[in-house]
C-alpha cells in the first residue's frame, strides 16, 4: 500500500521541481551504488520570477543523507532505503508554508480609451506585432512547461519502498502545493491568451482604424485641394477686384474732369444769359430809337418839302428878277442894287434851305451806323 501511494505521488506534475543535488553517500545506499544528477533544465526564468511573485514558491533544503539510484531504462529518480537502524532518518525537505494559505492575487487588466493620435502605421504595425509575437513566445513556453510536466509525471512508474509516513506526507504536501502552482500557472496561462486576443482584437481593430484613416486622409487630402484652388480663384478675383478699382479710379478721373468742364460751361452760359439779356436790353434800346428815326425821317421828309418849296419859289423869283432885269435896264444903279439884296435874301433862304438837309443827312448816316454795329 505504502509504495502504490507513493508512486502515485511521484507520477503527479511536481517531483520535477525539486531541485536535485550532487551525488553524495547516504546510510541508506549500498556503497558500490552511484548516481548521476541532471539539473532541472526545464523550469523557465520566467516562471520561476511568476513563482516568487505569488509568494507560492517552495524552498527545498538539500539532504546530504540521500542517494539516488539510476535505473538503467529511466530518468526519473528512484530512492532505495536502507534497512540499518543505527542511522539517524533523513530530513527530505522543509518546506516554507508560511504564506501558502495567502488569497492569491489577481492581476486584472485594464484598458483605458486614449484619444487617437496620428502616428505612422508601420511604426504601430511594428509595435503591436511586436507585442503579439512576445504574448505568443510566452504562451509557448508555458505550454511546453506544461507539457513537459505531463510527461515527467507519467515517466515516474518506478516504486519506492518507504517507511517513514512523514516523508509521505511532506511528499503530499509537495504535490498539492506543486499543483497548485499548477492551477495558478494555468489561470495565468488563461489570462495571457485572453490578454493576447484583447491585443489582437485591439490590432485589428487599429488596422481598422488605420483603413479609416486613410479614407480620412484622403478626403482631407481632397479638402486641401479644393482650398487651394479656392485660394488661386481668391487670387483672380482679387487682381480682377484691383483692376477694376483701377478702373474705377480712372472714370472717376474723368468724372471729375467732366465736372469741370460742366462748371465750366455753366459759367459760359451764365455769360452768354447776361449778353443776352444785355441784347434784348439794347434791342429795345432800339426799338425806341428806330421809332425817334421815324419820326425824324417824316420831320425830314416834311422839311425836304418845305425846301421844294422855297426852291421853286427861288426859282420862280429869279424868274421875275431876270423879267424885271429886262424891263429895267435903264436904271442900272437900281437894279444892281436890286441884285444885291435879292442875292443876299437868296443866299439866307438857301442857307435856310440846306440847314435842314445837312441835319437830316447827319441823322441818317447816323442810324446806318447804329445798324451796322
Amino acid at each position: 500500500m505504502q509504495n502504490e501511494r507513493l508512486q502515485r505521488l511521484l507520477r503527479s506534475k511536481g517531483s520535477s521541481y525539486i531541485t536535485q543535488n550532487p551525488p553524495s553517500v547516504s546510510p541508506y545506499s549500498k556503497p558500490t551504488q552511484t548516481s548521476t544528477l541532471q539539473p532541472n533544465k526545464y523550469l523557465t526564468n520566467y516562471a520561476v520570477q511568476k513563482l516568487q511573485n505569488q509568494s507560492t514558491h517552495i524552498t527545498i533544503t538539500p539532504s546530504t543523507e540521500r542517494r539516488i539510484i539510476p535505473t538503467p531504462s529511466r530518468p526519473p529518480i528512484a530512492f532505495v532505503p536502507h534497512q540499518s537502524s543505527s542511522v539517524s532518518p533523513i530530513r527530505v525537505v522543509q518546506l516554507s508554508t508560511e504564506r501558502v494559505q495567502q488569497p492569491q492575487e489577481i492581476h486584472e487588466v485594464h484598458h483605458f480609451e486614449r484619444p487617437i493620435q496620428v502616428v505612422a502605421v508601420e511604426e504601430m504595425e511594428y509595435k503591436y506585432k511586436f507585442k503579439i509575437q512576445q504574448l505568443e513566445q510566452m504562451v509557448y513556453q508555458l505550454q511546453v512547461e506544461n507539457q513537459r510536466i505531463k510527461i515527467n509525471g507519467a515517466c515516474i512508474e518506478q516504486s519506492i519502498p518507504i517507511d517513514n509516513p512523514n516523508k509521505i506526507t511532506e511528499l503530499e504536501r509537495i504535490n498539492h502545493n506543486l499543483r497548485l502552482s499548477e492551477d495558478k500557472l494555468k489561470l495565468e496561462l488563461k489570462q495571457i491568451k485572453e490578454e493576447l486576443q484583447i491585443w489582437k482584437d485591439r490590432y485589428s481593430q487599429l488596422q481598422r482604424q488605420s483603413s479609416n484613416q486613410i479614407g480620412f486622409n484622403e478626403e482631407l487630402r481632397q479638402l486641401k485641394k479644393q482650398i487651394m484652388q479656392l485660394e488661386e480663384d481668391n487670387n483672380d478675383l482679387q487682381l480682377h477686384l484691383r483692376d477694376k478699382d483701377q478702373e474705377i479710379l480712372k472714370l472717376r478721373t474723368i468724372l471729375n474732369e467732366k465736372d469741370d468742364i460742366i462748371d465750366q460751361l455753366n459759367d459760359q452760359i451764365q455769360e452768354l444769359q447776361i449778353i443776352q439779356e444785355n441784347y434784348s436790353r439794347v434791342e429795345t434800346t432800339l426799338i425806341s430809337l428806330q421809332g425817334e428815326v421815324d419820326v425824324w425821317r417824316k420831320k425830314f421828309k416834311e422839311k425836304n418839302e418845305e425846301a421844294s418849296e422855297l426852291s421853286e419859289k427861288l426859282i420862280m423869283a429869279e424868274t421875275s428878277l431876270e423879267a424885271m432885269k429886262k424891263r429895267q435896264v435903264v436904271q442900272v444903279k437900281e437894279v444892281n442894287v436890286t441884285k444885291t439884296s435879292n442875292n443876299k435874301i437868296g443866299n439866307s433862304m438857301a442857307q435856310s434851305i440846306e440847314a435842314p438837309g445837312r441835319f437830316s443827312t447827319n441823322r441818317g448816316s447816323h442810324y446806318s451806323n447804329k445798324q451796322q454795329t
